[in-house]
């Protein structure tokens, strides 16, 4: 996770064809507290409470999970001046990346994985390619 952190960091400098240090200060901040809170969610609040989340299926309980952590992001970007894109790119990434850790860390079943792994990688794609179309664009 810390070489998607430091190239989201980096390409964050990017706006309207240009890279600036001004831009990489206003735009990193928000992409590293959303993709750190994703992966503490995935990988230390959501097996420390998997066993609490009701349900059997894992997918279901890393979705709840990433739900979870997704309220402790607000708190984290409170001092951040924070755009529609930095609040859609968290929606997206933050429950879908969770979930995703969780079912690779807790051994989800083959048939199971192969269910849910397209609905967990597609909300991070589709949030990757609007975070990425809106610095070029």
């Amino acid at each position: 996770m810390l070489p998607v952190m430091m190239g989201a960091a980096l390409l964050s400098g990017f706006r309207d064809g240009t890279y600036s240090v001004e831009h990489l200060s206003s735009g990193a901040p928000p992409i590293i507290i959303t993709l750190l809170v994703a992966w503490l969610g995935g990988s230390v609040l959501g097996p420390a409470i998997l066993s609490w989340l009701p349900g059997e299926s894992l997918p279901f309980k890393g979705w709840m999970a990433g739900i979870l952590a997704l309220t402790a992001w607000p708190a984290a970007c409170l001092p951040l001046h924070l755009t529609p894109l930095d609040v859609t790119v968290a929606l997206l990434i933050i429950p879908a990346t969770t979930a995703l850790l969780i079912n690779r860390l807790t051994g989800t079943p083959p048939d199971s994985w192969r269910k849910s792994a397209p609905l967990q990688v597609a909300p991070i794609a589709f949030a990757t390619g609007i975070w990425i179309m809106a610095r070029f664009i």
